[in-house]
């Protein structure tokens, strides 16, 4: 039987710690809240979007925006769609997100039925801290 020197144990404590504090930093950078279709891809004349907010550290309380904007990709850019200036808004301005709310966005105020293409749903959230945080529901329509 071997036996290990302290020397050796200290070394062998600080690779689990430095291991630890890698994985711990790790896990914070992927932990995310987020923003998911129900389905990723939708028909031509799509008006409305099911999606469930995904939030890892259900602790943290988050305000969404009331506002929701739709964009389209085109050219490598993602370009506001507008049917009128004022968009669409949330029925409840205190509308909190937890993990695993489902929302049904209702695009009618964007538009009158979408085309084909790649869009996203951008949500700004705010944490109980003031900081903001941009959500994205992204999905094909063709």
């Amino acid at each position: 039987m071997r036996k290990y020197s302290i020397k050796q144990a200290i070394i062998s404590l600080a690779i689990i710690a430095a291991l630890g504090i890698f994985l711990s930093v790790w896990f914070l950078a992927k932990a995310e809240i987020y923003l998911k279709p129900m389905q990723r891809e939708y028909p031509v004349g799509t008006i409305t979007v099911d999606a469930a907010f995904k939030n890892i550290w259900q602790a943290e309380k988050y305000f969404a925006g009331s506002k929701y904007v739709l964009e389209k990709l085109e050219n490598g850019q993602w370009i506001r769609i507008l049917k009128d200036a004022k968009g669409a808004f949330f029925t409840d301005e205190r509308f909190s997100p937890v993990h695993g709310t489902q929302i049904t966005f209702d695009l009618t105020k964007y538009c009158d039925g979408l085309s084909e293409g790649e869009y996203r749903i951008s949500v700004t959230l705010t944490d109980k801290k003031g900081a903001k945080k941009d959500v994205y529901c992204h999905f094909t329509v063709h």
